[in-house]
């Protein structure tokens, strides 16, 4: 759902007025789920107890928090969890792992960060089967084709599989520089586009280079940062 239309279910199931809640907060408890209607439903029964201030502050424990049991219901309808788990059971070992790997990004990514952090046959097999089963999402332009996965299902991942932390920061320790350096040329527009689009990435990968003794490549990032 967009953010009007979340923001609605969220209130209606909650039993709010849009008058009597700060809508930013709502808007923005929507936009950390995705707009995924069962999270969204199951966040509102929460405000039974929680103010929204308070249900925003404690979503980034979402997988323990989003849970009520519906009598009449599917046990995958149950909690988040539950529903990402079913969903999980039905790919393969290498599909999981895939999914894990994906994890790893912030912000979404393109395939040729995919191929370097995941394997060049594991992203060009398996990203169709997840965007297929809906696990991750795709958006294409013109010029690239990115994927990203829902906040709720990356969370899901991280716990289960280990993260590829350092292919993911040698990709975009070497691809910084690269960016950086066509800033002065002619295609400037197009590299200070590619360097705001990838921030997220580039801070993550940052982050891990300075706490696991990596300096060359927390210098290389710092400086595509600043």
């Amino acid at each position: 759902l967009d953010i009007e239309a979340g923001r609605a279910l969220l209130l209606e199931r909650g039993g709010l007025s849009p008058d009597s809640v700060d809508c930013s907060v709502a808007d923005a408890v929507v936009a950390e789920l995705d707009g995924l209607p069962l999270a969204l439903e199951l966040a509102a029964a929460r405000l039974d107890v929680c103010s929204l201030p308070d249900l925003l502050r404690r979503l980034p424990r979402r997988l323990a928090l989003l849970r009520k049991t519906h009598a009449g219901r599917p046990a995958r309808q149950w909690s988040l969890e539950a529903a990402i788990q079913w969903s999980w059971d039905l790919l393969s070992e290498s599909q999981r792992t895939l999914l894990g790997g994906c994890a790893v990004f912030v912000g979404g990514f393109d395939l040729a960060a995919a191929e370097a952090v995941l394997g060049e046959m594991a992203a060009l097999d398996g990203l169709p089967v997840l965007v297929s089963a809906s696990l991750v999402q795709r958006s294409s332009s013109e010029s690239t084709t990115r994927f990203h996965l829902h906040r709720s299902i990356a969370a899901f991942a991280r716990e289960r599989v280990k993260l590829h932390h350092s292919q993911h920061m040698r990709w975009f320790a070497t691809q910084a520089p690269v960016w950086t350096a066509a800033i002065h040329g002619r295609a400037s527009s197009a590299a200070w586009s590619q360097l705001e689009l990838e921030r997220d990435n580039l801070q993550a990968a940052f982050s891990y280079a300075t706490t696991s003794g990596h300096a060359a490549e927390a210098v290389a990032l710092a400086t595509a940062l600043h």
